[in-house]
């Protein structure tokens, strides 16, 4: 065999084996994007059926929530109503106990009692 066509044949050789190496290194990559692409949708598929749950709960417990919300509003309004009602009442009784007590002792007397004083 002639130089030259040692030469080419060994630039045959070189280029068949650069082919070669190209289609392992190509399939290589693929395997690797492929299987980093089914793990990052397994993880996206994960996240998304656990946010999915977390929804659902939230939904769920929600109506429980506002209805404890609205009759604690209820409790807080019921119980500012009897207060007020009480204070009108004690307002109403003073009053009453005052009259009575200006009726039965002079308003000089009855003034320094109220105030806790000593009467003389």
């Amino acid at each position: 065999m002639p130089p030259g066509d040692v030469r080419a044949f060994a630039k045959r050789d070189d280029v068949t084996e650069f082919r070669k190496v190209r289609i392992h290194v190509c399939d290589a990559l693929e395997l690797l994007v492929t299987s980093e692409l089914e793990n990052n949708a397994m993880r996206a598929t994960s996240e998304v059926a656990a946010t999915a749950v977390i929804l659902v709960i939230i939904l769920a417990l929600a109506p429980v929530v506002f209805l404890l919300i609205h009759r604690m509003t209820l409790t807080i309004q019921n119980y500012a109503l009897g207060l007020s009602k009480k204070t009108k009442e004690l307002r109403r009784e003073k009053k009453r106990s005052d009259t009575l007590l200006y009726q039965m002792l002079p308003k000089s007397v009855a003034l320094q009692l109220k105030l806790s004083k000593k009467v003389c």
